[in-house]
């Protein structure tokens, strides 16, 4: 059965993408910071 999105889950997708794109950010520094560390070690 289809069930039509309500605006909840509109809410929901919206917020998991937004938490996805800052999941992306925080992989994106963390590898920046490793890189700048491992600079520093040398």
């Amino acid at each position: 059965m289809i069930i039509k999105d309500s605006d909840e889950v509109g809410v929901l997708k919206h917020e998991q993408e937004a938490l996805r794109q800052q999941l992306r950010d925080i992989k994106i520094a963390n590898r920046n910071i490793k890189a700048v560390l491992r600079g520093m070690a040398n």
